[in-house]
């Protein structure tokens, strides 16, 4: 039963977040609801992208993301957004338990329930967050473990199945493909586009005449120019991407100047850590949880490339429990940086910063710092390990 506690700290996680909601009523899932109506509008075969009574809660997914949500359209939107939000409380616990599961390792046998209470703490508020609104960010992450899981089960047609699928809700997971083709997962690439395919065609079923089919993506295309156009200020406030926060903390303002100089800036600091994660891979591709480790740090890199909202920070959890897992390898001085990586990512609360700090530390993305440290304690752990592991390789 000990063993089991985590499950009420999950359960008491759940209960404080959904009273939260309910006794200020503010239970309203505004982005299930864009699901939901344009699932209905899909089966209809109508449109679903740019409806001008929809205001500013406009759908901006992908055709065949829509179809994942019409068996929720059996139900009445009342009922259903309730089951949502219960499907939501689901995939996190399984989520948080397949990731310990993952990154155990046989030198130290963290307690599961240390590790999700930590883990709870840490993105608690960003899982409100994605909860309040109906979000799908959690469903994705859990796709993403169970690529992780497949990954390690060497089942190429479930990565790309997973993988294919949650393409079409946001386009994240295009972070695995040249992990993928760098690891040689040549099936797994193969799959990933035969599956694409066959995803992208699935709205064919409501749009069967080519021309409302050929009109429906041209739509989508017209959305993602409007969506990308919207997010190309490097100097926004609350752009919580890396690029951002490093033009904006070092005023190159005076700089960057103009599409080309910013595009060409974005690309350096891609490059930058497109060549760290192959230091990253390199140091220690032989140790026995090398493929976990490098699969979590692209997860945490999402929020740091995509300009999102601040909870996309979610996407740290399998870096936050992989590191957590292995506490007790770190030193003084990167155990202090963890927890200090920790309470950037989540000490953002508006009930406990108040209103003015709360809204300074969005502004300037605080978040990003706190997946900065946490990246660097992943260095420092993958050295270490490597170093371990070369240490008791034999002597040929």
């Amino acid at each position: 039963m000990k063993k089991q506690f985590w499950i009420l700290i999950l359960f008491l996680f759940c209960v404080i977040s959904l009273l939260a909601d309910v006794v200020n009523d503010k239970f309203h899932l505004v982005d299930f609801e864009v699901y939901y109506r344009t699932a209905v509008r899909m089966i209809e075969g109508g449109p679903i992208y740019r409806i001008d009574t929809d205001g500013h809660f406009v759908y901006k997914y992908a055709p065949t993301a829509a179809l994942f949500f019409i068996p929720f359209t059996l139900i009445s939107f009342e009922i259903s957004q309730w089951l949502f939000w219960f499907l939501l409380a689901l995939v996190l616990g399984k989520t948080l338990y397949l990731l310990y599961s993952l990154c155990q390792n046989n030198r130290h046998k963290k307690s599961i329930n240390g590790v999700i209470l930590a883990a709870l703490l840490t993105v608690g508020t960003h899982v409100h967050l994605e909860w309040h609104l109906g979000q799908v960010n959690s469903i994705l992450l859990l796709l993403y473990v169970l690529i992780i899981y497949a990954y390690h089960e060497d089942r190429p047609k479930t990565i790309a199945a997973l993988l294919s699928a949650s393409l079409f809700v946001k386009p994240f997971a295009l972070i695995f493909l040249p992990y993928l083709l760098f690891k040689k997962r040549f099936s797994a690439l193969y799959f990933s586009f035969i599956y694409t395919l066959v995803f992208a065609f699935l709205p064919l079923f409501f749009y069967p005449s080519y021309a409302q089919f050929l009109d429906l993506y041209n739509a989508w295309f017209n959305e993602l120019n409007i969506e990308m156009s919207a997010k190309q200020n490097l100097f926004a406030l609350r752009n919580h991407s890396i690029f951002s926060v490093i033009a904006r903390s070092a005023y190159l303002d005076t700089i960057l100047v103009g599409v080309a100089v910013q595009q060409a800036f974005q690309l350096s600091i891609l490059g930058i850590m497109a060549l760290s994660f192959l230091y990253y891979i390199k140091k220690g591709s032989y140790i026995v949880e090398a493929a976990t480790g490098e699969l979590a740090l692209l997860c945490a890199w999402i929020p740091l490339i995509a300009f999102s909202s601040q909870n996309a920070y979610l996407f740290s959890l399998p870096l936050l429990i992989y590191l957590f897992t292995a506490f007790d390898e770190l030193n003084i001085w990167f155990k202090t940086l963890l927890v200090a990586a920790c309470i950037l990512l989540g000490i953002n609360i508006y009930e406990l910063m108040g209103k003015a700090s709360y809204q300074f530390l969005l502004d300037h993305s605080i978040y990003v710092y706190g997946s900065i440290l946490l990246v660097a304690v992943a260095f420092k752990l993958r050295t270490q390990r490597a170093a371990v592991a070369t240490k008791k390789m034999p002597i040929l």
